[in-house]
């Protein structure tokens, strides 16, 4: 019961997700599969979901990397949230629709509680890899206990961080 609630709320927050290019469950209403799950499948839809993200293979496999609660495995039957990444060029990939063939991850979502495998799932985020946040710490190391040198130094890397962040930002609008 549990795993079907969790994957429910899981599959329609992923829906709501700019970066996601698809999410593949039978309960939602819009999966070409729904109607003949509402029928073999009742009580629930089962616990099993796929979903892309408008990235690329590097960026999928990231994206598994920055994880807590839910483990990256390839067997997916356990009561805990397990997730596999089968990339574009797996050799099973003809066996699946055209929206799965840029990659794609299976997940099986868990019993844990559903809005902990969703914060989960936004932790992901580009803020983590900001060039910002990149340049305040490389400016920490650089600063000799309050010197010019490093005042300077961290004040020519922000200004290098802004013309990078307005780069990745359109970027990231163009891709997502």
């Amino acid at each position: 019961k549990q795993h079907n609630e969790n994957a429910m709320k899981v599959a329609n927050y992923l829906k709501t997700v700019p970066g996601v290019r698809f999410v593949a469950y039978p309960g939602l209403e819009d999966d070409p599969g729904h109607e003949i799950a509402k029928k073999q499948m009742q009580p629930g839809y089962g616990g099993v979901l796929s979903f892309g993200l408008k990235a690329d293979h590097d960026t999928h496999n990231r994206f598994v990397s920055h994880l807590n609660v839910i483990t990256s495995a390839v067997s997916l039957g356990h009561d805990e949230s397990l997730i596999v990444f089968l990339g574009e060029n797996d050799e099973r990939q003809y066996l699946y629709p055209e929206a799965f063939h840029d990659g794609f991850f299976r997940f099986s979502v868990g019993i844990e509680d559903a809005e902990d495998i969703i914060v989960d799932l936004q932790r992901f985020q580009p803020e983590l890899l900001h060039p910002r946040r990149v340049v305040l710490l490389l400016g920490q190391l650089l600063d000799d206990g309050g010197g010019q040198a490093g005042f300077h130094a961290v004040r020519v890397m922000l200004r290098v961080a802004n013309i990078i962040n307005a780069a990745v930002n359109i970027l990231y609008q163009a891709l997502f």
